[in-house]
């Protein structure tokens, strides 16, 4: 299965949401009565229900449209999401669909997440239904529950700006003949170091860059007032403070002493140092996103679950 990189990775305040479309229709007779499609097979399937009612054909994972003016740079994009995926029978009919998330840019509107579902027809994927989830929504998790396709986001709250949600919430959607609704929105809480506590989250991506094949990944995990995890090559701690919703604190790390060979030392180095120097937190595609900032510098420390 192909993964595929988002090139929205490096903007901290994620997605949205817009619009609905795509009737359910019978699968191929000659498809496996239980496979899903793949995010291969999504990656190269036509889409509808973001350009009012226009369709859209992927390719590798990604659309690239016109400018929006002749000879300008601007243009607009959607991008598969590969990481939250989730695959059940959705529409009561032989076989499995699977649910993704899509990232659309529009000439600086932000970033809009859509929810879509795709089916296997005749060994190709077939976009079911999609359905706008919101403008800088993060998204933490997606999950299938009964039919039921249930999505974990932070929003923005009442009189919060869309570039800074802190209003955790979980979605619920549904398949129906004339495409995916919505049937349920709760709210769930409010941003806090709860939300990431007890995970240990594995680092993917430091400057702009995921690591190298093959080095030992450093990882990161809260537990009450304390932050630990891996280096690199050795163990470390340090307390953690959270002073509004998003912005944090880390005091001194402390670590065991052991040297090891190359690259990992310096990985470690690099990503302590980064690490001393976050302020702020956010999700992104489900993974967990660390800024930090060093007078004009700033960058992010990406992790997984």
């Amino acid at each position: 299965m192909k993964k595929y990189r988002s090139v929205f990775a490096t903007i901290l305040s994620a997605v949205a949401l817009a619009g609905c479309a795509g009737g359910i229709q019978g699968k191929g007779m000659t498809d496996s009565p239980s496979a899903p499609p793949t995010l291969e097979q999504i990656g190269r399937a036509q889409v509808t229900g973001i350009y009012d009612g226009k369709p859209i054909t992927l390719n590798n994972g990604t659309f690239e449209g016109a400018p929006f003016v002749e000879g300008g740079a601007a243009h607009p994009t959607v991008e598969l999401l590969g990481r939250l995926t989730a695959s059940a029978d959705l529409d009561n009919l032989p076989g499995e669909e699977s649910a993704v998330l899509l990232a659309e840019s529009s000439a600086g509107s932000g970033i809009n997440v859509y929810l879509a579902v795709f089916g296997l027809q005749n060994g190709a994927a077939k976009n079911l239904g999609t359905i706008l989830v919101g403008n800088r929504v993060q998204t933490r998790g997606l999950g299938l529950t009964d039919g039921v396709i249930v999505l974990d986001v932070v929003q923005a709250g009442p009189q919060e700006a869309m570039c800074c949600p802190t209003q955790l919430a979980r979605r619920s959607y549904r398949l129906e003949p004339s495409g995916l609704k919505q049937v349920a929105s709760e709210v769930v809480g409010t941003l806090s170091l709860e939300a990431i506590a007890g995970i240990e989250w594995t680092l993917e991506q430091m400057q702009g860059r995921p690591l190298a094949q093959g080095s030992m990944a450093p990882t990161f995990k809260v537990a009450g007032s304390t932050a630990s995890g891996f280096g690199g090559c050795n163990r470390y701690s340090g307390s953690i403070k959270e002073g509004s919703p998003r912005e944090i604190a880390l005091g001194m790390m402390i670590s065991t002493k052991m040297a090891c060979p190359e690259p990992q030392m310096s990985l470690e180095d690099q990503f302590l140092v980064e690490l001393s120097l976050v302020t702020s937190y956010s999700f992104l595609n489900g993974q967990l996103a660390l800024g930090w900032k060093d007078g004009n510098r700033n960058g992010v420390l990406v992790f997984r679950r």
